[in-house]
């Protein structure tokens, strides 16, 4: 049974709940959003005075935005499938190659021959491998994850691909009682999450 204080809300609500913007960084999202409309919109006439930047200066906000995983701008790629446990330096549970046009089912006996005989090998882009170690250090860490960049540079295999490390963390924690990789170390603290 959850723990509930005098507001009547569990713990896990709680935390969720504190993670929520405030009333002065929704409007400082509203501001910002609705000078990107004005701007974007040729025919508009904006007024200094209602812009994002006076609206800002009322505000005393910090609106300094980092990409989030600056600490991983030296590592190579080796290092990060190291961090990440995985020497073979491919995703567990996903196919190794793929069809660029996909016209061959990879389901059927036919398309899997083909994608060995012809297929192209499935690597993540550095980019995207950084995406995957920040996020499995968020997950453990109970940290929010909002991935955003922009469109057409893979979004959905990031998560995809962080899904897949996370059942092959439980798998391996299961059988070893540890996690793999330089990050086992860090990850050892939040086996609250392991069943």
């Amino acid at each position: 049974m959850l723990r509930r204080d005098s507001t009547g809300l569990s713990k896990p609500l709680r935390a969720a709940l504190e993670f929520l913007a405030t009333n002065e960084e929704i409007d400082v999202l509203t501001a910002s959003l609705q000078e990107q409309l004005v701007q974007a919109d040729p025919n508009s006439d904006p007024d200094p005075q209602s812009g994002f930047d006076s609206q800002l200066e009322t505000l005393n906000i910090d609106v300094e935005w980092s990409e989030g995983v600056e600490e991983f701008r030296d590592l190579s790629m080796d290092d990060l499938w190291a961090l990440l446990g995985l020497p073979e330096k491919a995703v567990p549970f996903f196919n190794t190659h793929q069809d660029p046009f996909s016209a061959n089912d990879p389901w059927t006996k036919e398309g899997r021959q083909w994608l060995k005989d012809n297929g192209k090998l499935l690597e993540l882009r550095p980019h995207q491998l950084v995406g995957v170690v920040k996020m499995i250090i968020n997950f453990f860490a109970g940290k929010p994850v909002l991935l955003m960049d922009d469109v057409g540079l893979g979004k959905t295999i990031q998560f995809t691909a962080s899904i897949a490390v996370l059942a092959y963390y439980r798998d391996y924690y299961t059988t070893h009682k540890r996690f793999p990789g330089a990050l086992g170390a860090l990850l050892i603290h939040f086996t609250y999450m392991v069943p």
